[in-house]
């Protein structure tokens, strides 16, 4: 068992010995503790038995179930309950970190926003004594930035997740760096892999960039095994200093910039003014792609099967109160926005430099 303390105000317990609780433990790995928790705000346990519920929505193989006080999510193979007061997971071993990490800062997000704290998808980094937050849908280019902008030295706030307080500062979240074949292919240097991993990456970049799900079923095959066999164990999470030995994990500062990244058509860089209007609306959007629309499907779910369910009020108050403080964030900072092209032409077209050159580096 270890204890996963977020920010001395937030504790989750993890018991088990195999694969999801090895990822839980990589993952917050700066957050993690030894010590035990009387009473933790959460705890996750490795549950090896088969669920049976009573009641269930959907198929056999991927379904919302009851059980008892027991809430049950199964995907596939995957199965996770959840007990009548949000307090306990039990999850089978090989269940994605994704999912556990969602549930997980549902109730964290609900307790810090308390504090007038709200989550950000963002990377985040200190430089030349100016703090910079990165808000942007997933591979659009946060790691790339972050990355691109750091390497000589500055200071690390978070890869993919920042949290925001509605007085403009923000809680740096000491998450490690998740490698992926593009981000590799990008910065060839900063970590070392094998010559066979090295290839696989680049077939996955080349045929990314190539075929996509819109067009024709042999796209959708190819696709598929890309993701599925060629990708495969391709991704690392990663240390920041395995990366960047010199860089330091900035804590808490407060907000000069929050500069929202979006992919754009061309390789050109352009950077310029968004109003304020516009940057509400990219930050729950994106929100709600990354992490609030899974959690609505879950507490509808959970309140079908429940008569006393409250869970999509619970979800809608959280909501409302982020939104408060995404506001108040706004009035606090400077906005702009950084046009970008995919993530897979940062090398062939020397991104990481324009970004640099941009940013005055």
């Amino acid at each position: 068992m270890f204890t996963i303390n977020f920010f001395d105000e937030f504790y989750v317990t993890v018991e088990g010995e195999k694969e999801i609780s090895k990822e839980l433990r990589q993952y917050y790995d700066h957050l993690c503790t030894e010590e035990k928790v009387q009473d933790p705000d959460l705890s996750v346990i490795e549950w090896d038995s088969k669920p049976s519920p009573n009641v269930l929505l959907g198929e056999p193989e991927s379904y919302y179930g009851r059980d008892g006080d027991q809430f049950i999510i199964k995907q596939h193979n995957n199965h996770i309950s959840i007990d009548n007061s949000w307090d306990t997971i039990r999850t089978s071993p090989d269940t994605s970190r994704y999912f556990i990490s969602i549930l997980i800062e549902f109730e964290l997000r609900r307790q810090l926003s308390q504090n007038g704290f709200a989550l950000v998808h963002a990377s985040g980094i200190k430089l030349n004594g100016r703090v910079l937050i990165f808000p942007a849908w997933r591979h659009t280019g946060k790691t790339n930035t972050m990355l691109s902008l750091i390497q000589d030295g500055g200071g690390y706030l978070s890869d993919d997740r920042v949290w925001v307080h509605e007085s403009g500062s923000v809680l740096g979240y000491p998450l490690p760096v998740n490698m992926l074949p593009y981000n590799f292919e990008s910065f060839p240097d900063l970590l070392d892999i094998s010559g066979i991993e090295r290839v696989r990456s680049k077939i996955a970049n080349y045929l990314d960039s190539r075929f996509t799900m819109e067009r024709s079923i042999i796209d959708k095959i190819v696709i598929f095994i890309t993701r599925y066999y060629i990708e495969a164990g391709l991704g690392k999470v990663v240390q920041l200093h395995e990366l960047l030995p010199d860089c330091e994990f900035i804590s808490e500062a407060q907000i000069d910039e929050l500069v929202f990244l979006r992919t754009e058509k061309g390789a050109d860089i352009n950077i310029r003014d968004v109003n304020k209007q516009a940057a509400f609306t990219e930050l729950t959007t994106t929100s709600d792609y990354e992490w609030n629309s899974t959690l609505r499907e879950y507490c509808r779910s959970y309140d079908t099967l429940f008569d006393d369910g409250e869970k999509l009020d619970d979800l809608d108050h959280l909501i409302n109160r982020e939104e408060e403080i995404f506001k108040n964030v706004i009035e606090e900072t400077e906005i702009r926005r950084l046009g970008l092209p995919r993530e897979e032409d940062w090398l062939e077209n020397e991104v990481t430099k324009r970004v640099r050159d941009t940013f005055g580096l």
